[in-house]
């Protein structure tokens, strides 16, 4: 759409490689044909962002059963700004290249803003380092009070069977007051993990998961900040981990939950991924237990009405008592209409001797901006929604433009402060989404809405919200594997 610069970045791109189309699959000339392992090599590849589609077409090519093979993949626009924004006031402006020279590796250079604060940041991934079975990413990012960096490392995973999974992560922020509302934290968590597969069945695989980690946080609260918890907090947590983890093998395939009929596979059944560190904390020298889940299904119904329901819970238990600690919940309900489609949503989330350095719930509430900012602080949400979403015009191979006629209603408590508020409000409006049309990416929405209903030191009139939404209304991980 960009005749000059748009022409100029296509004539650096690089097809991607057949090397790294074929790392991607689980089959090869002579096998016999296993339709699960050809549809779980296309969902990998679908879920691949440098490609636009990817599509297999067979035929058989002799009386005795064999059968070729033929696919075809398209690159997508590899090089593209980068615009994240969330309900917590975190921005991000940059620029992605995902496919570095056609190898399916990504970098980025962007500026951020958080918690009034503006920072550059970079970010690489390798899917393939060389000569290792390695994947791995690292991120910077840096503030004129402070930094965040994060690097992770795993085995190159083909397939939920494989039989061996190991995961290293590294991961840390450092910041220093320069105000009475600000603070000093530092936060520094390593944990390797190894899993071994010890069930299977056509509907899903069962993991041993087993492990080590370290966590290290030093925090100290302005005298003006805000807080829900502790104004100080000097944890250093060392234990081994001990889990399970369920992953689906069964998928159902959709072709209206995305716009204008774009292929989703929804994983179907349970699963789960928990796991819990038993050790010390070496600050207190007494014991203690880092408990860290996630659990979650989605339904199909008639397949035009989709279920997804999802729970996590994290936090340290010490001395009988837990802090730290967030419980929340998730659920949405999708139904398939005329050029789009009907959602509901209902989130939860309550905080337990937080951090100092938490400011927000993780709940995805569209009428944040209609609450006092000091109220956004808050230990327990509750916030629900419905909309009609309609397709309007297809952007790309990978977006389209919704427009949507929405209703919400969001309340927000403090149970533990010596006078208990409880602030609620409901509205109604209008909203624009750039919508993915490949499952796995979030969606962009903006909001106008006028509220019916709120409490009195709420805001009044109109209200914009902006909102990125994760797939499916949430992100299926447990929090440790967020960072």
């Amino acid at each position: 759409p960009l005749p000059g610069p748009a022409a100029v970045v296509e004539r650096l791109h690089v097809r991607t490689q057949e090397r790294i189309i074929r790392r991607q699959l689980r089959f090869a000339a002579g096998d016999t044909v296993d339709t699960l392992r050809i549809a779980d090599a296309m969902r990998r590849l679908r879920q691949r962002r440098y490609l636009a589609d990817a599509w297999l077409e067979a035929r058989p090519c002799n009386a005795d059963g064999g059968v070729t093979l033929t696919l075809t993949t398209r690159d997508a626009w590899s090089t593209r700004p980068e615009m994240r924004l969330g309900a917590s006031g975190t921005a991000t402006v940059g620029l992605e290249e995902r496919n570095l020279f056609g190898t399916g590796r990504a970098a980025s250079l962007y500026v951020r803003s958080s918690r009034s604060r503006l920072g550059l940041g970079a970010m690489v991934s390798d899917p393939w380092v060389p000569y290792t079975n390695l994947t791995a990413t690292a991120r910077v990012d840096s503030y004129r009070d402070g930094q965040e960096w994060l690097a992770t490392a795993s085995t190159r995973r083909f397939s939920v069977f494989d039989p061996w999974q190991t995961e290293l992560t590294f991961t840390g922020s450092t910041y220093h007051a320069t105000s009475d509302t600000s603070g000093t934290f530092t936060r520094e968590w390593a944990n390797v993990l190894v899993s071994h597969v010890v069930h299977t069945s056509p509907y899903g695989v069962t993991s041993l998961v087993m492990g080590g980690e370290l966590a290290r946080s030093s925090l100290y609260a302005g005298p003006a900040q805000s807080l829900l918890g502790p104004a100080t907090v000097l944890r250093r947590f060392v234990g081994l981990d001990l889990g399970l983890r369920r992953e689906s093998a069964s998928y159902d395939t959709l072709s209206w939950l995305l716009p204008h009929h774009a292929f989703a596979d929804v994983p179907t059944g349970f699963e789960w991924d928990a796991v819990a560190g038993f050790g010390t904390d070496l600050a207190t020298h007494t014991p203690a237990l880092h408990a860290d889940l996630w659990g979650g299904r989605v339904w199909t119904f008639e397949r035009d009405h989709v279920l997804v329901a999802d729970v996590w819970s994290s936090g340290f238990l010490q001395s009988g008592a837990w802090n730290a600690a967030t419980v929340r919940g998730h659920v949405s309900y999708f139904v398939a209409a005329p050029h789009g489609l009907w959602q509901a949503h209902v989130a939860a989330e309550r905080l337990f001797d937080p951090d100092p350095d938490v400011r927000a719930l993780a709940t995805l509430d569209p009428l944040l901006p209609l609450f006092p900012h000091d109220a956004r602080l808050a230990e327990g949400a509750l916030s629900a929604s419905v909309e009609r979403d309609a397709d309007l015009r297809t952007l790309s191979h990978s977006w389209a433009l919704q427009g949507a006629l929405f209703g919400a209603a969001s309340l927000r408590n403090d149970f533990a402060s010596p006078n208990p508020e409880q602030l609620g409000a409901a509205a109604i409006g209008l909203g624009l989404r750039l919508a993915p049309m490949r499952p796995g990416r979030a969606t962009f929405r903006v909001d106008v809405g006028v509220p019916v209903a709120r409490s009195a030191a709420m805001r009044r009139g109109p209200y914009v919200s902006v909102l990125v939404v994760p797939w499916l209304g949430g992100i299926r991980e447990r929090d440790g594997r967020l960072q």
